[in-house]
């Protein structure tokens, strides 16, 4: 498990460095396209649609920031920080707002990102497989996240891994 996490954790680096070398770009040209509408202030009717670069912008540097946090914690391989921080809402604002490729390469990443198995630590037990509760009969654990749940539940609600 630990070699194909590393693998996808290596396709996921790339993945990343190329949507924030992308995004950079397009930082930069909407921070140029800003002040050059800035400068259309002067003139009343033309001066409205400088908003629009400017909210492009903001939005870009949120995108840009989320990279850098999903980058920061694939390189530490911290997998279930990625995890909680990956999210396809991010993906579509980013093709949106910071340019087709971030867009693409964050969509690409979302899938491998999903694929990562959490691996439990050397220094916490597993927990039970099953395990008597007071009110709701038995409950199980997620093999793959620990997440607890009834019994009848056919897939993780946490990481959606389907249950034996």
């Amino acid at each position: 498990m630990e070699d194909q996490n590393a693998a996808k954790l290596s396709s996921i680096k790339t993945y990343l460095l190329v949507a924030l070398i992308f995004n950079v770009l397009s930082v930069v040209g909407l921070a140029i396209a800003s002040l050059i509408f800035l400068l259309l202030l002067v003139i009343p009717f033309l001066g409205f649609f400088a908003i629009i670069p400017i909210v492009a912008l903001i939005l870009s540097i949120m995108v840009l920031s989320r990279i850098n946090q999903m980058r920061g914690a694939a390189e530490a391989g911290d997998i279930s920080k990625l995890k909680s921080i990956n999210s396809l809402g991010w993906a579509i604002i980013g093709l949106f707002f910071a340019g087709i490729v971030t867009g693409i390469m964050l969509l690409i990443a979302n899938g491998p990102i999903n694929e990562l198995k959490l691996e439990t630590s050397r220094y916490q037990a597993a927990p039970a497989p099953l395990q008597a509760t007071s009110k709701s009969g038995q409950t199980k654990f997620c093999p793959n996240c620990g997440t607890e749940m009834p019994i009848s539940t056919a897939f993780c609600p946490k990481c959606g891994t389907k249950q034996p």
